[in-house]
């Protein structure tokens, strides 16, 4: 089969429970058992500094690869550390940061996923983000679904979804014209269409990832 499927990860495959900003203030109070308050404050004040990083797509220019984001982060937590009369260097955060788990599979995903894969579709991600979202797809044991060479992520793209650019740039990667995207967002969707593709609105909150179900049942 020579169809491809493009899954937004965020709201339509995964989902997190919490911010990352309040993940964060959680892990270094406990880390280092600083009043929570204190540390919210000097996270959101320094931020001014760092605008991407509570931001899946400000900044993205900076961030083309896992080791630019690492650094990206380790220069804005080195801000907040100074704020908070810590000493260290912040790369022991960055790694237990990556290593948390933050995000969460839909009840569904796994099945749909698999049901595909036993059909033959070829699936992939575009998502906006961070290039640690393959970190994501390997904690979440669900890389294994995806084509490596189908993995979009905006940052490595430099090229968000909002961009038209990103969908012919994907178009032209891709071996297929048969190409349908699930995403949580109609724009996103809306863009799709305008590049030839098939679109799926994908709300967990009512049908979840059934509107699968015509290509799973086909």
């Amino acid at each position: 089969m020579n169809q491809i499927i493009l899954f937004d990860l965020g709201d339509t495959l995964v989902y997190r429970p919490k911010k990352h900003l309040d993940s964060d203030v959680e892990l270094i109070a406990a880390e280092y058992r600083l009043n929570p308050d204190k540390i919210r404050k000097s996270i959101i004040q320094n931020t001014r500094f760092y605008p991407g990083v509570y931001s899946p797509w400000l900044d993205n220019r900076k961030i083309r690869n896992l080791s630019q984001e690492k650094n990206y982060y380790s220069r804005y937590f080195s801000l907040v550390f100074a704020s908070l009369g810590i000493s260290q260097l912040p790369e022991d955060l960055i790694e237990k940061r990556l290593g948390q788990k933050r995000y969460f599979l839909f009840p569904n995903s796994l099945f749909y996923l698999q049901q595909l894969c036993k059909l033959g579709y070829q699936l992939g991600i575009f998502t906006n983000g961070r290039p640690s979202r393959r970190i994501v797809l390997q904690e979440l044991h669900i890389d294994q679904f995806f084509n490596p060479k189908m993995i979009f992520i905006s940052d490595e793209l430099q090229l968000t979804k909002n961009d038209p650019a990103a969908y012919r740039l994907i178009n032209l990667q891709l071996p297929s014209d048969k190409i349908t995207l699930c995403d949580d967002e109609q724009q996103f969707l809306d863009l799709a269409a305008e590049t030839g593709w098939t679109g799926l609105l994908v709300n967990q909150h009512k049908l979840g990832l059934s509107v699968l179900d015509p290509l799973v049942k086909m």
